[in-house]
């Protein structure tokens, strides 16, 4: 039987929604087309393009990515940003909020790069991985969008991306360039660019009117 205080616990956490953990019994992170396209944005991202990382050092980085996810969809409600739900969130999450373990994001990036190794090796497209129950029907609609997004994009968009792989730093940092992950530090100029406009309001990942912060190299290649 659940104690008064767990009750009244467990009230004050009903905003996390599907994403709250129980007291008792399994907690699986319960994954949707949404948090499947940062799988595979990031795939193609980080591991098909750019700077080719394995798949191992890219899964803590998604991870934190859908986190942010997570907790902006349990943030928002009524087209208004709650920062109490924000403080509640931040002090909970580790205990009370379901999010995938690096494992799980790890396996998903598995099964992107093994469908994708099929894709282009042998005869078979992803619709019919999908008819033949080798991918699901969710993971398939999370990458025919995907697919769909980049194949629309005008030569040279950027505003799609997932944020950079911080790169390590031995000195103390405020954050990391969005473009290349470097640190940015107080000895350099903080530069806020606005992302691109064509960007569709509701895109996962990106937020209308949204700025990212990058480095002095990266500004100068935008403006060139």
């Amino acid at each position: 039987m659940l104690s008064y205080h767990s009750v009244i616990r467990m009230s004050h956490l009903s905003f996390l929604g599907v994403y709250r953990r129980g007291l008792r019994g399994g907690s699986r992170f319960v994954w949707n087309i949404d948090t499947l396209r940062i799988i595979i944005r990031g795939f193609f991202q980080f591991h098909r393009s750019g700077r080719r990382l394995p798949l191992h050092l890219i899964a803590p980085h998604l991870r934190g990515l859908i986190r942010e996810y997570v907790k902006t969809e349990v943030c928002v409600w009524d087209n208004t940003y709650h920062h109490w739900a924000d403080a509640h969130f931040d002090l909970v999450c580790a205990r009370w909020v379901r999010l995938p373990s690096i494992r799980a994001v790890l396996l998903k990036l598995r099964d992107c790069s093994v469908f994708a190794h099929l894709v282009s090796t042998t005869a078979a497209s992803y619709r019919s991985l999908c008819d033949d129950g080798v991918m699901s029907v969710m993971f398939y609609t999370a990458m025919r969008r995907e697919l769909d997004r980049m194949g629309s994009s005008h030569p040279g968009c950027s505003s799609y991306f997932l944020a950079a792989i911080p790169r390590i730093s031995t000195e103390p940092v405020f954050g990391y360039c969005f473009t290349c992950g470097i640190g940015l530090s107080d000895k350099i100029d903080l530069n806020f660019i606005p992302r691109c406009s064509c960007i569709n309001d509701g895109d996962i990942g990106v937020v209308m009117g949204d700025d990212v912060c990058v480095c002095s190299s990266c500004l100068e290649d935008c403006v060139d």
